[in-house]
């Protein structure tokens, strides 16, 4: 309590003309992990961030837990301007939290995840503005949690794939030339194959069974060499659609706690 009112009474001071100062740490909010920055009264906090940037103008609570004052993107940095930005000592907010993400879909999503979690103050504020009537029908409500979920499903899936690329592209090559290898036989080989006893003059019944037996054995190893890759490729689809289901279910669960969350106790990031 004495060191709350000497800090008011004598704050220390903060260096002036001060740069952008390097991220300072990392935090995690709704599984995205943020650059944690000290942010000055000098600083122009505008600079922090580009097109790709989601922040959130961030202070400690008494838990020494970051809560979230505010969360945006690039159409929403004139909060960061001075003239927009008095308030700041009064609001505690001490630092910026910023991550970069490529689709501006992405960054609406997690912008809004932000919201409905952990309701920065400001965010509330400027809904009001905004929105004067905040009585969205539960309807509506449902229809934007299962468009999350859609979202948010097929953007895992596509990662998957991603993460999968080269196993996708060696079964596939290895198809490609086991087909490959069995027209060339046909086509090819074999005719040379019975060409040369032809010219060697084995006898017709020999070679006929020669023949019989040796397009017999390679069709059995052909046969044996296109099971295990039809195998490789199932139990590529198999960890695929695994973790897409998992995926698909986390999202689920994140939605339903995002929905049913309390707004007036947000609970903040160490």
């Amino acid at each position: 309590m004495i060191d709350d009112i000497l800090s008011e009474l004598f704050p220390e001071p903060e260096p002036k003309n001060k740069k952008p100062s390097r991220a300072v740490a990392t935090t995690t909010w709704c599984d995205s992990v943020f650059n944690i920055y000290k942010i000055y009264d000098a600083d122009k906090i505008d600079s922090f961030i580009n097109s790709s940037s989601v922040f959130i103008l961030a202070a400690k609570n008494k838990k020494d837990y970051w809560l979230p004052i505010y969360v945006g993107q690039y159409s929403d940095r004139s909060i960061l301007l001075k003239e927009s930005f008095t308030k700041r000592k009064s609001l505690g907010i001490s630092h910026i939290h910023i991550v970069n993400v490529e689709y501006k879909s992405q960054r609406s999503v997690l912008c809004e995840r932000v919201v409905n979690v952990f309701t920065p103050k400001l965010n509330l504020q400027k809904d009001e503005i905004m929105l004067p009537d905040k009585n969205e029908s539960s309807e509506l409500k449902d229809i934007k949690l299962k468009l999350e979920l859609l979202y948010n499903h097929e953007s895992h899936y596509l990662e998957l794939i991603k993460n999968y690329k080269e196993e996708i592209k060696f079964a596939n090559t290895l198809q490609e030339d086991l087909r490959r290898e069995r027209s060339q036989f046909f086509t090819q080989t074999l005719k040379e194959v019975i060409q040369t006893m032809k010219s060697a003059e084995v006898d017709a019944s020999i070679s006929a069974k020669w023949v019989e037996d040796l397009v017999a054995n390679y069709t059995k190893s052909i046969d044996l060499s296109g099971d295990l890759a039809r195998t490789h490729v199932i139990e590529i689809l198999s960890m695929i659609n695994s973790e897409a289901k998992k995926g698909a279910s986390d999202a689920k669960l994140d939605n339903i706690t995002a929905s049913m969350r309390q707004p007036e106790k947000p609970s903040g990031a160490k």
